[in-house]
This record gives structure tokens, sequence and C-alpha cells, in this order.
């Protein structure tokens, strides 16, 4: 009976473990997003550049990657590959050269590309609710005359998601260690 005890004593002391370092990390990770949240709500228009800037990285290393995939592969598709490898190279060379413009360019084409889905959405969805078709429409139209203040609102809805985010990990984060705290007795 001594053993089984010492087995779920140590089993216990290695979940509490598990938890401790889990709630450590959870708590790091809840500041982080919360710092990043902070960021977008004080500098919106860097946070874009940054955003967009990490892109262009992004599309650099992808494009580089692929092209090397390509010689690796026996895909039949080969050749989109290589071309979709080599135009996502370039764009991000693009990105990376003009971050400001491709910022503005970026957002802009979302931005439009989301009023024409409300737009679409509302004229297609007339037949069964009428008010919920003038508000899509209505809402696309928004976004298509005031674009900066779309980009803005977007910007701010993510900052405060990633705000939440980080609340909601923190508050975890502490439950974690609670749990470890209980489990160590």
């Amino acid at each position: 009976m001594n053993e089984e005890n010492q087995v779920v004593d140590e089993e216990a002391q290695e979940v509490a473990g598990m938890f401790g370092a889990m709630s450590a990390v959870s708590i790091v990770y809840g500041i982080i997003l919360i710092i990043i949240s902070m960021l977008i709500f004080m500098n919106t228009k860097e946070t874009y550049v940054v955003v967009t800037t990490l892109l262009g990285v992004y599309l650099i290393v992808k494009g580089f990657i692929d092209f090397f995939a390509v010689f690796n592969s026996r895909n039949p598709h080969r050749g989109i590959t290589l071309f979709v490898s080599i135009v996502s190279f370039l764009a991000g060379l693009f990105v990376i050269s003009a971050p400001l413009f491709a910022t503005v360019a970026v957002a802009t084409f979302v931005i439009y590309v989301l009023g024409f889905t409300f737009i679409l959405g509302g004229i297609m969805s007339f037949k069964e609710s009428i008010p919920m078709a003038i508000v899509s429409i209505a809402i696309g139209l928004l976004m298509f005359f005031f674009t900066k203040e779309t980009a803005v609102a977007f910007a701010w809805f993510i900052a405060l998601l990633l705000l939440l985010g980080g609340v909601f990990t923190i508050v975890f984060g502490a439950a974690a260690k609670n749990t470890a705290r209980e489990l160590k007795g």
C-alpha cells in the first residue's frame, strides 16, 4: 500500500510540475499579447507597417523554400509551384522595398474585398431579411467610402481581441498555478 501511495504522489508531483510550467508560459504569453494589443492601440499605422514587413519576409522565405523544394519534388505540378515560388519571392521583395506603399495597398485591397463581400451578401440575402440585407449593404458601402477609418477600426478590433486573449491567458495561467499548488499539497 505504501508503494502505491508513493507512485500516486510521484505522479501528482509530475502533473503539478507540468501545471507549474504551463502557468508560467501562459502568464508570459498573456503579458506579451497585452503588450502587443497596447502597441496596436497606440501606434496603429506603425503596426500595419510592421505586419506588412513581416508578411514580406514570410513571402521571401516561402518563395525561397518552395523554389528549392521544386527540384526535390516529383509533383506533376512543379511548373506551377516554381512559378508561385518566384512570384512569392518577388512580392516579398516588393513589400520589403516599399513597406508603406505595400501596407496601404494590402489594407485597401482587403477592405475593398470585405466591402464587396458585405454588399454581395446583402444583395443575396434580400429575400430572407430586408433589414439585415440593408445593414450588410450599408456596412459594405461604409467600408468603400471610409477605407482609412475601416483600417483603423479593424486594427483596434484585432487589438481588443489580443487584449482579451491576453487577460484570459493570464487568468488561465493563474488557475494552472493554483492547481499546481494544490497538487503539491
